[in-house]
């Protein structure tokens, strides 16, 4: 029976110590910038920032954790001073992040959401929007991306529009961290 013990143990530090190697290394990704900065960084992640409102009481103040979801277009009526009052009790939102777990592409009508840690490189490519209906203060530059996806399993997959909205690339760098946003990234291969 000790015997038995010893072996499966051996068995198993034998198994841990061959898996051990690729659990004990932290992720990287290595990102080149549109502008052409090198970056490698260390525990990279996607977050993508929020806002939410909480839906006043009714007396005016904004309970804790409840949040407001939008089932139809906000439409106001009302005499001028209803109105005045609804506009003057101001509306609480809070701000916050939360981690990507996928990347959506379109390929036509076609929308594939790709697994993050399924995910071994993205190259970015993008074109100017010719007729921006931005305003120049707000967008001097506004463009177009899409994305050509390796997976790690070799398969490749593209899509000619993707926006991952406030994405920002997070990680550490001997320097410290740094927040790069999605759409200045170029390419991004991640290792793991």
């Amino acid at each position: 029976m000790r015997r038995a013990v010893l072996g499966m143990t051996a068995a198993l530090l034998t198994l841990l110590g061959s898996h051990g190697a690729g659990l004990a290394q932290a992720p990287t990704a290595e990102v080149r910038t549109w502008a052409g900065h090198s970056l490698r960084l260390a525990d990279p992640v996607f977050q993508v920032t929020y806002t939410v409102i909480l839906e006043p009481d009714a007396a005016g103040t904004a309970p804790a954790g409840e949040v407001v979801a939008p089932s139809a277009p906000l439409e106001l009526r009302g005499s001028v001073k209803a109105l005045s009052n609804f506009l003057e009790r101001a509306l609480e939102s809070r701000s916050g992040w939360r981690d990507a777990d996928s990347l959506m592409l379109r390929a036509g009508a076609v929308e594939t959401r790709v697994p993050l840690d399924r995910i071994a490189s993205v190259h970015f490519s993008r074109q100017p929007v010719t007729r921006n209906v931005l305003p120049p203060y707000h967008a001097p530059s506004h463009y177009r991306h899409a994305a050509s996806v390796v997976l790690t399993s070799g398969e490749r997959v593209e899509g000619d529009y993707v926006n991952m909205g406030t994405a920002v690339l997070t990680g550490t760098t001997p320097q410290g961290r740094v927040e790069i946003p999605w759409g200045e990234i170029e390419v991004v291969h991640f290792g793991r």
